[in-house]
Parts: C-alpha cells; structure tokens; sequence
C-alpha cells in the first residue's frame, strides 16, 4: 500500500518546467519550477509551454488557472506512476479483535465512572509495514439514552494524540467508522499505539463482559499485540506509561484492522529512482492534452503536424524506436525490480551467518 497524498506531496517538484524566454508566454509559480532533481518536462520535445497554454479549451485561461491546472497534472503524474508500480498485492491480515458469539448481559465493574482505557497495541520488528483501523464495535452500558465519547489514537513517542474521534452512543453495540492508517512515514512509526475510549462527561461507561463460552478469547492479527489497559490520571496531551494497569476483562472495544507492507516511506526517502520515470510521465500526460485539443488554431497544418510529431514521439514508430510510453514501461518495470529487491531485504530476507571453518 502507498499513501496517495503524502507521495504527491513528497515527489512534488521532483521535476519542473523552465520559464520560457519569451515574455508573452505566462509566468510560471516557484513551485511549477521546481525541480529537485535537475529533470524538466521541456527537455522531452516536442513539449513546450506554449503549445500547452494554445491549446486551453478556455481561451481566457489566467496564469494562475494554467499553473494550477500544471500542479494537478503533476500530481496525476505521480499518482498514475505509482499505481503502475506498486500494483501487487501488500495485503498481510485483517480481521476484528474478536469475532466470537457474546451475549452482552453483564457489565464489568471494576472499571469505574471516568476510567479511560483500552489497548496498547505492539507492532513488530518488521520493515515497512502499515496497519488500518477500519472501524470499531463499541459495546457498552451507560445510564443515559445517549453518552458522548472520545476515541484517542496515541503512540509513545509523542505527546499529543495522532488521531481522536467524538462520537455520540445511542445503542449499546454502535459501530463507528474510522479509516485511521498508521505507515512507516510518521515520527512515531515503531513506538506503541494506544487506543483509548473515555466518556466525555465522565459518566458511567461499562463494557460488557465476555462471558459467553470463548468469546473472551481475541484473534490473533499478524505482527501486532494487543494488551487491555486501564490509564489512571489520564491527560489528553500526555500521560505517564509506567502507570498503566493490565487489564483481564473486555475493554469493550472491538477493532476492525488491517495489517499492509507499505511502501510510502521507501518512495519518498529513494525519490531519486523515480525522477526520470516521473519527467516521462508528466511529459507524455501534458503532449496528451494538447494532441487531443479541441480548440482550433489559426495556423491549423502547423498544428497537425505537431500533434503528428507528438504522436511518433509519444508512441514511437517502425525507426523511431519504442517512444515515450515505451520508454515508461521500460523505467517501471526497473523501478518494479528495485520493490522486489526492497521486499526480499526488508520482508523475507535472512541474514545466515556461517561458522564453518
């Protein structure tokens, strides 16, 4: 799996267009310009900026709409390169915490008014691997007919929580919607996680035990630990972890996770093997909005002829060798091998040390 947005604004400037000399041509934004890697859309000819601003449907179009419009090409660039590499499977497990018949009759007791509690939640040792809380099942008893909760997300390497959710209970089994990734990009990749339900007025808010044959038992979900815990003198900003209490009974949160390989922070920490591949892309994307322009042009054989040059230099041609489709295939299957490089280093491979003598 790959984090759309956060490669979109890691590769972004990765390649740029030059200003043209021409000063009747619009004047293109830093960002529009940058180019981290010393590659530019205009050294693939036949692109130049002014075939793209000539062959605008909207005849009027500002300096500021064409820069926009640029920026978005760039990140649909990189987004389509992306899912042209990484278009293998990276799904590891998924399932809910607990899947077994439970009768919800009694509540639990000794987690008393105002607790917050919930799970501490271990990844494992291994590289590049992301998880998603999809949803959770809430089952609780509460003494109003609705109650108001905060669901907290923290990791022990910050202070302030990565995710919260406010939810308003209004049944005793209330699932919630979360979509709530953790990836190997963010500061507190590798710590451990701590989901965490308290009442928002410190009102009564009691699991129901699982007491049902083995519905207390939790299923195990690949390369992450769950242990119940109670937080005393919990702070929404910080609270001290050498406190925490183990908790036995059902916490009364039941998460639906996935467990990924993700990819995100190998992309934006090796930006370079992508570059040429990118410059390529975003080249191609832009000669392929001014070849199928509807917009007429006052010198129209002139025009025919560049939408021809762009086709044989797009698509290639008997002599002309493969051309720039080509020349992409050609880059992401390279790009494909260094994944399964990555994959093989960070995923299956072993380091076997030989004592023989």
């Amino acid at each position: 799996m790959i984090q759309v947005s956060k490669i979109q604004e890691g590769l972004f400037g990765l390649v740029g267009i030059r200003q043209p000399l021409d000063p009747s041509l619009p004047i293109l934004n830093d960002a529009n310009k940058e180019s981290r890697s010393g590659l530019f859309v205009d050294d693939v000819p036949p692109f130049r900026l002014k075939l793209l601003k000539d062959t605008q449907e909207y005849i009027s179009i500002t300096d500021n709409e064409l820069n926009d419009y640029i920026a978005n090409m760039q990140k649909t660039s990189i987004t389509n390169l992306m899912f042209r590499v990484f278009d293998q499977g990276d799904f590891i497990d998924r399932n809910y915490l607990f899947s077994r018949a439970s009768s919800r009759k009694k509540v639990i007791s000794e987690i008393t008014d105002g607790s917050v509690f919930g799970y501490k939640i271990e990844v494992g040792k291994r590289k590049n691997l992301g998880f998603k809380i999809s949803r959770v099942r809430l089952e609780f008893d509460f003494d109003n007919p609705t109650e108001d909760v905060i669901l907290y997300l923290f990791n022990s390497f910050l202070e302030a929580p990565i995710q919260t959710k406010e939810i308003t209970l209004d049944k005793k089994d209330f699932i919630q919607e979360l979509n709530w990734f953790v990836d190997s990009t963010q500061n507190d990749y590798k710590g451990n996680y701590y989901l965490l339900i308290k009442s928002v007025n410190g009102n009564r808010l009691q699991p129901f035990e699982r007491d049902y044959e083995d519905s207390n038992k939790q299923n195990n979900i690949a390369f992450l630990d769950f242990d119940r815990v109670l937080i005393p003198n919990f702070s929404a900003t910080i609270f001290d972890f050498d406190n925490e209490i183990e908790l036995t009974e059902n916490v009364g949160i039941n998460p639906d996770v996935i467990v990924y390989d993700d990819f995100t922070d190998f992309v934006l920490t090796s930006q370079h093997l992508f570059s040429r591949a990118i410059q390529l892309e975003f080249a191609v994307n832009l000669m392929q909005q001014i070849a199928t322009s509807t917009r007429s042009n006052p010198d129209e054989r002139k025009a025919r002829e560049i939408v021809a040059m762009m086709e044989i230099k797009m698509n290639g041609s008997e002599g002309q060798g493969k051309g720039l489709r080509g020349q992409i295939y050609y880059e992401v299957q390279s790009l494909k091998k260094e994944v399964q490089k990555l994959k093989k280093s960070f995923f299956q491979g072993m380091i076997s040390v030989s004592t023989d003598e």
